[in-house]
Formats: C-alpha cells, structure tokens, sequence
C-alpha cells in the first residue's frame, strides 16, 4: 500500500531557517572500502572480477543489432530442444543462459549452415556440460536426447526445405571442432545469470540486511525475465548478456517499486515515450509505482534544491557525471537516491549508460512479451 504523506517540516513554514546540515545527513557518502572489496572477493562479485567480465562481454563477436541468421521459430524450436538435452544439468539455469549465448555467436559467424544446426544444438549442449561437468555422455540411439534431435531434424526438413545432417557420435566429434573455431575456442563466457548473480550479490553487501528479502524475490524475477527475453532475442553487440544482466537489475528495483520510474529515464527520452515503453511491458497496460514514502520536500523549490546538490555532490565525488543530474526532477523519499547511489556503486556505470541499458532492455521486454502474445494467438488458432 502507498504510505500516507507526512505532514510538512516546521521549517518549511514562513519563518524558520532552513537546517541543511539535518538534510544532507540522510545522504551519507557511499564507498567500496578495502573491507567490503574483501568480502565481495571472498563472494566472488569484486569490482575487479567485473572488469574482468566487462572485457569479456565487450570482445564477444557478436552482430551490431538483435538479427542473427536464425529466423525466431527456428530460434526458439533450438533452445527448447537444448534446454531438452541439458535437463539434469548440475548448474541449472546458468548452462541453459550459457547454451542460448554460445547458439547466438555461433549462428551469426560464417561457418553457419542451417543444414547442420541440429549438430549445432547438440554440440553446444555438450559443450556446456563438458564446462560444468568435465565430462558428456555419448548419445545412444534409445537415448531420449537423441529422439528430441530427430524430431527437431524432422520438424526443420519439413518447414525448411533443407537436408538436415545426420547425428552420431562420429560427426558430433568432428562438428565439435568446427564449432569451437567459430567460438574462437572460447566456450566460457559470462552469461546474463552469471551477471545477474555477482550484480544482486554486490547490492546485498553494499545494503546490509535492509533489502535482503526484496532483493530475493527480485533476482528469481529478473532471471525469469531473462528467460523470455533470451528466448525471443537474440544477444547483439546491443543487447549483450552483460548489457542485459544491467538493465535487468536496475529495473528490477522500479518493478518491484523500490525506485520510482522517472528516475531511470533518459535524458533525452520524453515522458510519453518512456511510459508507453514501461506499459507495454505489463499485462494491462498499468505504470510501476513507487511505494516508498513521499518525499517530504517534493514540489518545494528551496527543497529540491537542497536534494539536487545532495545528489550531484555526492555522485560526482565518487567520479559518476551526469552533467544534466541538476535538471532531474527526484520523486520519492530520498531513501531512492540512496538505492540509485548503490546501483552505480554495484554495476561500476555512469548513470546515463545505466539509463541508456534500462531503455534498451524495457525495448526487448516489449519485443518478447508482442512475440510471446503472437505465440498464443496462433496457438488458439490452431486449436
């Protein structure tokens, strides 16, 4: 339920001083001291590790824009068929996140042939197994897998006019090869449940106990909106898993109406624009809202005053610009600049490249709930 407004400050009233100092003490600076450096290492999530993946996501040779060469049916028929083969998998979703990454940057390179894409799948699931667990079992012609991969092979015959290759264990051993050369024999890469972990595991620490049953809930939801988008989307230079993972986690904070959403626009988005994106994303069409206390000195010039040069001082001691932070219209308790101050600390990124990566990311949520729609009409069709 929305909070009740509080009543107005005394020294909001003709006649009493503003007390700046009480204000700016609700902000206090926020850093990532040698000991909360330690236990993000000792979690696997330290701000050198993300470098690390950063460098990663960024050298991926994948296309300028969402296209590949695979058409969506077909797209979708091989991950099901993948997520088919990887059921038992010791490392859950990640491999399944790990697989659907692996297919996008081997089907945009050029040693890709519809033809062999059933070999592919089956490839990249081993792949991915051989990663988790050191070790594939061979496919019987009995073996449940192998029956999924004849029927994906029949199904692409028929509606592709193409001449799948044969699966064995023979021609999975040499396929093999001339996948990894085409992944430039990088079969590990960080993918989008990978970096959702180390982005809600660097929140958690830098919030305390505070936000620890949100952020819970919170991680199972982006990871399921992960799994949609992933499904309908292919990775791009533009929406790579790291760019995902980030517009992902700082949205989750909006759908879960811990942020306000104008807190997240664009600069050079205009508030039309920025709401229909965010209702094309919900079922009726209805805008996230922010359940957190108003902010006391909300539609007061001398308070929002003091707010801004709160927020710009702060963010811009720590190195974060947003040249155009003195334009922003906060709405909310402060305590949201306090959760937008930690959502730069955990993903390291300016807040206009955080703004910019929500935008694209609510795009592709719209993109993926329209396909998913179609989906079902068609299926109603059919019955």
């Amino acid at each position: 339920m929305m909070a009740a407004p509080a009543s107005d400050p005394k020294w909001l009233h003709e006649g009493h001083r503003t007390p700046q100092p009480e204000a700016e003490a609700q902000y206090e600076r926020m850093t990532l001291t040698a000991e909360i450096e330690e236990d993000l290492h000792r979690r696997g999530a330290s701000t050198e590790m993300l470098e690390l993946l950063k460098e990663i996501d960024a050298d991926l040779q994948l296309p300028a824009a969402p296209a590949g060469q695979l058409g969506g049916e077909i797209r979708a028929k091989a991950l099901r068929c993948i997520s088919h083969m990887l059921q038992g998998c010791s490392s859950g979703h990640c491999s399944w996140f790990q697989a659907a990454l692996l297919l996008d940057r081997l089907t945009a390179s050029n040693d890709y042939r519809l033809e062999q894409l059933p070999l592919a799948c089956v490839c990249v699931a081993r792949l991915v197994i051989k990663c988790a667990c050191s070790v594939a079992t061979p496919l019987t012609s009995e073996s449940p897998q192998m029956h999924m991969i004849k029927e994906f092979s029949t199904w692409l015959e028929s509606t592709q006019d193409c001449l799948a290759s044969e699966v064995s264990n023979r021609a999975l051993n040499l396929h093999e090869k001339t996948v990894l050369k085409a992944l430039d024999w990088q079969a590990e890469v960080p993918c989008v449940e990978q970096w959702c972990r180390i982005y809600f595991t660097r929140f958690g620490r830098l919030a305390g106990r505070e936000y620890q049953a949100p952020l819970q809930q919170m991680h199972g939801t982006a990871l399921m909106f992960a799994r949609a988008v992933v499904m309908c989307v292919p990775a791009s230079a533009e929406l790579s898993h790291g760019k995902l993972a980030t517009g992902l986690f700082s949205l989750s904070f909006v759908y879960s109406s811990l942020l306000p959403m104008a807190l997240l626009k664009p600069e050079t988005m205009a508030d039309a624009e920025w709401s229909a994106l965010f209702a094309a994303t919900q079922p009726r069409g209805e805008l996230p809202t922010c359940r957190l206390p108003k902010l006391l000195t909300l539609g007061r010039p001398l308070g929002l005053f003091v707010l801004k040069r709160i927020i710009s001082r702060n963010l811009l001691r720590r190195g974060f610009r947003d040249p155009k932070l003195e334009t922003l219209n906060p709405k909310g308790h402060p305590r949201t600049m306090r959760i937008m101050d930690m959502i730069c600390l955990t993903v390291k990124e300016e807040l206009d490249v955080i703004r910019a990566q929500a935008a694209r990311m609510l795009e592709a949520l719209g993109e993926t709930f329209q396909q998913i729609h179609c989906f079902h009409v068609q299926g109603a069709g059919n019955r």
